[in-house]
């Protein structure tokens, strides 16, 4: 058997922490992906000039770079805060998933409503 010496209430609430982060960290990510995915969408020219932006400046960054730079190097910033960290790495690549996707959609709507019209 598997001997854990007493320390299986403390393995468990770490496990519960580590679980309460991932789904904050996901949620957090999830909206601001979709919103960084409306940005780009956007009938706004500067919305999308940010958003073309920040997506070309992320996209031009290796991820395992990117993860550092935003790990070690904003750990500073962020007050040692391995949420916001996650939460910059989990954004960014549901934006860009988000982003590709609402495309799709868009032109999917787009065809349904001229075929509409035309009918």
């Amino acid at each position: 058997m598997l001997d854990l010496k007493g320390y299986e209430w403390s393995l468990a609430e770490g496990a519960w922490i580590t679980l309460q982060v991932a789904l904050l960290s996901l949620v957090l990510a999830m909206i601001l992906g979709m919103l960084g995915a409306l940005a780009k969408l956007s009938p706004y020219r500067w919305a999308r000039a940010i958003a073309t932006l920040y997506t070309t400046v992320i996209r031009g960054i290796p991820d395992l770079v990117l993860m550092m730079l935003i790990f070690f190097g904003g750990q500073m910033l962020l007050n040692d805060s391995l949420y916001s960290a996650n939460e910059c790495l989990i954004t960014t690549s549901l934006h860009r998933i988000l982003t590709m996707s609402g495309r799709s959609i868009y032109r999917i709507i787009l065809k349904l409503a001229r075929s509409w019209l035309a009918s």
